[in-house]
């Protein structure tokens, strides 16, 4: 398996919001990440990729969400479009494969072109 994550650290703090929103959708916080993402035409699905290679190299960081911790919130989206967002995901996803990893599909939550 390869030892390093693609994932770049504006990756990381974004997923990690974006999954800690998800987790807690009921709950009155503040959801930076979720509107960023939604801006893009993506629902919060999308992320799955990221969150899969997180649990490989970043799981700690994933644990301490489960766990509760709240993560800070955002202020800017790490892709500046849906097409870069996609263009990530393809690389996550050839990145899983090469490490017998299945990917996950994204297009389901893909809401709109942007």
């Amino acid at each position: 398996m390869d030892d390093q994550s693609l994932l770049k650290i504006d990756e990381l703090v974004f997923t990690v919001r974006l999954i800690y929103e998800t987790i807690h959708f009921d709950e009155p916080i503040d959801k930076t990440a979720e509107k960023m993402f939604r801006n893009l035409g993506l629902q919060n699905g999308a992320i799955e990729n990221f969150q899969r290679m997180m649990w490989i190299h970043h799981r700690e960081m994933l644990q301490r969400v489960n766990e509760g911790h709240e993560p800070p919130t955002v202020h800017s989206n790490p892709w500046e479009s849906q097409s870069i967002f996609l263009t990530r995901v393809t690389e996550v996803q050839e990145w899983l494969r090469q490490n017998g990893i299945e990917p996950a599909a994204v297009e389901t939550f893909i809401r709109e072109s942007k």
